[in-house]
């Protein structure tokens, strides 16, 4: 629980480092991050020749559709974060193509291949591919808030061996309801990421919501692929703090927020 556990093999569906066998043509790829504890920062690199990563396409996050496809060639993915993107291997046909993942992401730990995620072998035999990603993929319904105020402010943070929420434990019966939002209801709510050297996905419950700002503490904006579409997760790097719009329907009850460290 002090140390984290970040591990030193890489696994795809339950395999260290494999590959796969691709047509020189589109593929859409569904990314869940189901690691204990490791943060990755995902790009697409020829095996030999240039070492530049690779643009791809981003369509959907955790609730679904994007309004469109975002263009990017890095990607980061949390704990329990979901993605899904189009690669176009049709320019690599007869090459390898490397999903890796940048060091030193977060306050993570990296080991000697931890940078390296799985392959791709493209066929060098010629297919017709004649599909598109189109402009726009969805009507997201995106929450409207009554205002730009913050309604709420949440720290996560440690304190006497403990993981918190602003000062109050699970265990804290009587205390841990932090938040009373009527049915219905659009908020801003601020999340911020206490330090001490971790780095926090915040997955809330039942509870769809927009990426509206971020603090910036390492240069990282408010991404395309998270803007476009809703999500339930969403990354603090160490010391980061985040807005989101959230819409709490439809459902009355008792709902969960936390880290998805799972450690």
């Amino acid at each position: 629980m002090t140390d984290s556990l970040y591990g030193d093999v890489i696994h795809v569906n339950g395999q260290p480092w494999p590959y796969f066998n691709v047509q020189p043509r589109k593929y859409r790829l569904r990314f869940l991050n189901a690691a204990v504890s490791r943060t990755f920062l995902l790009y697409f690199q020829r095996q030999t020749g240039s070492t530049a990563k690779i643009p791809f396409q981003v369509i959907a996050s955790d609730a679904g559709l994007l309004t469109g496809p975002a263009s990017t060639s890095s990607l980061y993915i949390s704990m329990a974060e979901r993605y899904e993107v189009v690669f176009d291997f049709a320019p690599f046909a007869g090459q390898n193509i490397t999903l890796r993942n940048t060091e030193d992401v977060g306050a993570d730990e990296d080991y000697l291949h931890t940078d390296k995620v799985m392959r791709f072998v493209v066929s060098s035999t010629p297919v017709t591919d004649p599909s598109t990603v189109p402009n726009t993929l969805a009507t997201v319904n995106f929450p409207t808030p009554s205002g730009s105020a913050v309604a709420h402010h949440f720290e996560f943070h440690r304190t006497n061996g403990e993981w918190r929420i602003n000062g109050i434990g699970f265990n804290d019966v009587n205390n841990r309801v932090l938040a009373n939002v009527p049915r219905g209801t659009v908020e801003i709510w601020e999340l911020e990421n206490g330090g001490g050297g971790w780095s926090h996905p915040i997955h809330i419950h039942l509870v769809d919501f927009r990426v509206i700002w971020r603090s910036d503490d390492e240069d990282r904006p408010v991404y395309n692929y998270e803007s476009q579409g809703l999500k339930d997760v969403v990354w603090l790097a160490p010391g980061e703090t985040v807005k989101v719009e959230a819409h709490y329907a439809p459902w009355d009850g008792l709902y969960m927020f936390h880290c998805h460290n799972l450690m």
